[in-house]
């Protein structure tokens, strides 16, 4: 059994400041994009799927985590891909904002919760599938 628990939507981020220089994806051409290793295909796939298949990626900045790519757009050096879900604490506090309304799903690509469909639950796993669904 496998139970989606977070949905994988891929958005730009940037800082306040930065965002008021943006107007469309198509901006993103005179703007330094900023990649984590760890998800090396994100701007790739959110690219294209705003029309944008031509842009070269020449202006980029590469990083270990998403961490640091949220650091790095907090800091106004770039613009980000980032996953919803896990930069919303960021965009609450005013210190990240998505600077254009594009978005993508990545269902195939999401999160789960999977164990055996086959057998009974345990109580303790029941406890710990309804906490982690809440949670996420």
């Amino acid at each position: 059994m496998a139970l989606p628990l977070v949905p994988n939507i891929l958005a730009a981020v940037c800082s306040p400041a930065l965002a008021r220089t943006l107007r469309r994806p198509g901006d993103l051409k005179q703007t330094t994009l900023l990649h984590t290793m760890a998800r090396p295909d994100d701007w790739q796939h959110w690219l294209q799927s705003a029309g944008l298949k031509d842009m070269d990626g020449l202006r980029h900045r590469n990083y270990e985590s998403s961490t640091l790519v949220y650091q790095a757009a907090i800091e106004g050096q770039g613009v980000g891909i980032a996953q919803k879900a896990l930069v919303q604490p960021l965009i609450d506090s005013g210190d990240l904002v998505f600077p254009f309304a594009h978005e993508l799903d990545m269902k195939e690509y999401t999160y789960y919760f999977v164990r055996p469909a086959n057998r009974p639950i345990r109580p303790e796993l029941q406890s710990f599938q309804d906490w982690l669904r809440s949670s996420a």
